[in-house]
């Protein structure tokens, strides 16, 4: 996963992602004569030109496969100075400090890689729930991978405080969630929240359950 991400002590939590994508090809040809003179052949019927080819390349629609589906992970309400994170590709769940974000990030950015996680669970008192990676709340279930994708993609979304007062119905259990990954697409369906964390929050709760269904785009 690639994900350029830092995180505030009990708040923010920026990542950014970056996709590069392109085609470079040498198509004009030479056509080498006994002069040593070359020219670009002329196109023939059968032979679209390069810009067509890269035209056509480019609108190939892309594809998902299923990694897994109906999954569990959790992520719990952590202490300030740090998050909460899930890495779906993974299936992993844990706690990272402010520190280890830093390091992560550092190093992901001289091997020009994404830092491998995809959603979290921050802010030791208002709960901030989400991703920096494209991602928002749908109202059904989306068709597939393709449809969770482009919901992803298009619902411009941050993070949302769970904490009741800030929440107000915007997440709870049955919630359904479209977000991009670096591999690929999950839908996420929220399963249930665990109790009041107390200890100085507003009332957050201390522990979100996910039902994760994952799918790569190949």
């Amino acid at each position: 996963m690639s994900a350029v991400l830092a995180l505030s002590a009990c708040g923010g939590t920026e990542i950014g992602t970056q996709n590069n994508c392109s085609t470079g090809a040498d198509c004009a040809g030479r056509d080498h004569n006994e002069g040593g003179q070359g020219k670009s052949p002329a196109p023939s019927a059968s032979s679209p030109l390069p810009s067509s080819a890269a035209s056509a390349e480019s609108a190939a629609p892309a594809t998902y496969s299923l990694v897994y589906e109906h999954k569990t992970l959790g992520l719990t309400l952590p202490d300030c100075g740090g998050s909460w994170y899930a890495d779906f590709e993974e299936r992993t769940s844990k706690f990272y400090s402010d520190e280890d974000i830093r390091n992560m990030k550092t190093q992901a950015a001289n091997n020009g890689q994404q830092v491998p996680l995809d959603f979290y669970y921050g802010n030791c008192i208002w709960g901030a729930f989400g991703s920096n990676n494209p991602w928002g709340v749908v109202p059904s279930k989306p068709t597939g991978p393709k449809d969770c994708a482009d919901s992803a993609q298009s619902a411009g979304m941050d993070y949302i405080n769970l904490a009741p007062s800030k929440n107000q119905g915007q997440v709870k259990p049955g919630t359904l969630i479209c977000t991009a990954t670096d591999a690929g697409v999950a839908l996420l369906q929220v399963k249930s929240f665990g109790g009041d964390a107390g200890s100085g929050s507003m009332h957050s709760p201390d522990r979100v359950v996910l039902d994760v269904t994952l799918w790569k785009k190949g």
